[in-house]
Parts: structure tokens; sequence; C-alpha cells
């Protein structure tokens, strides 16, 4: 795995009139992590597909992940992966990239 880089905090998207918030990091490819409550309750395929494409991640595109914190040592995450252009059970840098994020965000001080 690449050192990652590129890390955004707090971005802003426009998607069909509602605003997202989102942050990224490349881990080798790039993805865009969205903290929610309930990663049950997202619709992965509609909306990881709207960012996947959304324009500020054009041209290459990005992977979506939706983050949940179940405490101050585990997250639940779910993915959408370009190029596969689903939901997929398993993502290694999507995992990375969400543990990084979490931690950018003060969920945790450990390494």
């Amino acid at each position: 795995m690449v050192p990652p880089s590129e890390m955004q905090i707090d971005l802003h998207v426009n998607i069909n009139g509602g605003e997202y918030g989102l942050h990224f990091i490349n881990t080798g490819v790039p993805h865009a992590v969205q903290i929610v409550p309930d990663v049950a309750r997202v619709n992965v395929a509609d909306l990881g597909r709207k960012i996947r494409f959304h324009e500020r991640f054009l041209p290459a595109g990005t992977n979506a992940d939706f983050v949940q914190a179940i405490d101050r040592r585990r997250l639940k995450l779910r993915t959408y992966e370009r190029g596969v252009e689903e939901e997929t059970l398993a993502c290694g840098t999507g995992a990375v990239a969400s543990a990084l994020i979490a931690a950018a965000l003060g969920w945790w001080n450990r390494r």
C-alpha cells in the first residue's frame, strides 16, 4: 500500500439539491468518506454512485465509504467501489481510509 495522501476534512458537495459533508483521502485509491449515524440505513448503491461520479472527484472518480462509529475502538463500514460499480463486501483501502479519517476527527487516540 502506498502512503496515504491528499487528506481533506469537511468537504461539502451538493447532490440532488442536498448538501453532503464528506472527507477525502487517497490510500492508493481515492475514497470519499461520509460519517453516518447508521450504515444499515444508507442506500449505498444510489448515494455511492452519485458520490463516485460527482464532479468534485472527476475525472478519476472515487470510492464512497459510509462509516458509523460503534465506540472509540470500532467502526462499521460500507463501501461503494468504483470499477465494480456496486457495494462491495470488503475493501482494504476503504477500511484504512475510514480509520485514518476517524483518527483525524479525534475518534480515538491510537495510531
